[in-house]
């Protein structure tokens, strides 16, 4: 329902090119090159724009991505006209519900491409699965100058197999396929785990067990 040149006209304060836009889905490279450096003196608005573009450039190609890998929907963008408020909304809903849509349509047959933030589910199996992970991450080393962050931060410098991709799929099927029980880690979260994570990671935990529907705009998981 919206006129999305206007849109980013008002809250980037540049309206894209037509060619930029695919119905309702901007180029991420057009985000790139438009807003890549913030000028020297920028006003408040300058800068609020830069920021919208960069959240926008996260959302498209992390949190949100499509199998296009280059475009990010436009339906995010108003929600980010009011910083306070968009602070306020529940991404981490959303996001898993894209992700458990994603899933779904991936197990169809005749589906070639899957999209979602598959990081997460990366990460869900290199907390649970350890014999497919080429290290544990206590043993991931970590930068002393920065905090401990986040667990999936915690794996950030681990060493991926980057072989060619047909050996290591094959790799992971034969090991998946004799799994048994005992090389499944069922509770990684552990006391001692959650104790070490930064207050933002646990500040919710009192819902971390609720079951309730995900929503994200057409999407409700």
């Amino acid at each position: 329902m919206h006129d999305w040149q206007q849109v980013c006209m008002r809250l980037f304060g540049v309206a894209p090119p037509e060619d930029a836009i695919y119905g309702s889905r901007l180029l991420l490279s057009w985000l790139g090159e438009t807003f890549e450096e913030l000028p020297v003196g920028a006003d408040d608005f300058a800068i609020q724009c830069y920021a919208r573009a960069y959240m926008m450039r996260l959302i498209g190609g992390v949190i949100f991505p499509d199998k296009s890998s280059s475009r990010v929907h436009l339906m995010f963008l108003p929600l980010l006209e009011d910083f306070q408020r968009a602070g306020e909304y529940s991404w981490g809903a959303p996001c898993l519900a894209w992700l458990y849509r994603e899933l779904c349509r991936g197990t169809n047959p005749a589906a070639k491409q899957i999209s979602g933030p598959l990081f997460l589910v990366q990460l869900w199996a290199l907390e649970r699965l350890p014999h497919l992970a080429s290290t544990s991450r206590d043993n991931v080393p970590q930068d002393p100058h920065l905090p401990l962050g986040p667990l999936g931060c915690q794996w950030r410098n681990a060493k991926i197999v980057n072989e060619v991709s047909t050996q290591v799929l094959k790799q992971y099927r034969y090991a998946l396929d004799r799994q048994g029980p005992d090389q499944m880690t069922w509770e990684p979260y552990t006391p001692e785990v959650v104790a070490k994570l930064p207050s933002y990671c646990t500040i919710a935990r009192a819902i971390w067990g609720a079951v309730v529907p995900l929503i994200c705009f057409h999407i409700v998981e």
